[in-house]
């Protein structure tokens, strides 16, 4: 038992720390109108997915067996816990990165327009994320949506990346 309440103990480190960024974020958000930083609360909604999806799995096993207690005790099953929140935002921004490119459409999915009046050619990172956004609210609400999704199950991105990659070679 004492090895599953310390995976607990890093799982609530992690949840502190990416929560913490994301109440920190939002409450700037909140204070000034004009500050927004949509690819970072992508990321956060990523890395709090697959805190919730580690919580999940956690929750799930019987901790009573001794073959639980022995994984859960290995040093890869703590640096999992660490680690995963930013693989989850990361696939959150892979994901968004779908979205936009149009490889990944359907009314499920957020729109992403460029910005009225700025040339569609690309010239840098910065100008492609400060002149692209989400068409509708409800875009921007699906991208925070799928963001989570991407994280929570860590299939989700590598399965589209997938999909994609079995339809370019057909």
């Amino acid at each position: 038992m004492t090895e599953w309440l310390k995976n607990f103990r890093h799982l609530a480190i992690t949840a502190f720390i990416c929560f913490g960024a994301l109440a920190t974020l939002l409450t700037l958000i909140a204070s000034d109108a004009t500050y927004s930083n949509l690819p970072l609360i992508l990321f956060l909604c990523g890395a709090s997915g697959s805190i919730v999806g580690n919580y999940r799995k956690l929750s799930l096993l019987g901790a009573d067996s001794e073959v639980t207690k022995q994984a859960l005790g290995t040093p890869a099953v703590i640096l999992q816990l660490y680690v995963s929140p930013l693989i989850g935002g990361i696939f959150a921004m892979l994901a968004w990165t779908a979205f936009f490119s149009g490889l990944l459409r359907g009314v499920l999915f957020p729109n992403i327009i460029v910005r009225a009046g700025v040339k569609d050619l690309y010239d840098n990172f910065h100008n492609l994320m400060a002149n692209t956004y989400p068409e509708h609210y409800s875009d921007a609400m699906k991208g925070v949506f799928w963001a989570f999704v991407a994280g929570y199950s860590e299939k989700f991105v590598p399965n589209a990346i997938d999909q994609v990659a079995r339809k370019t070679q057909e």
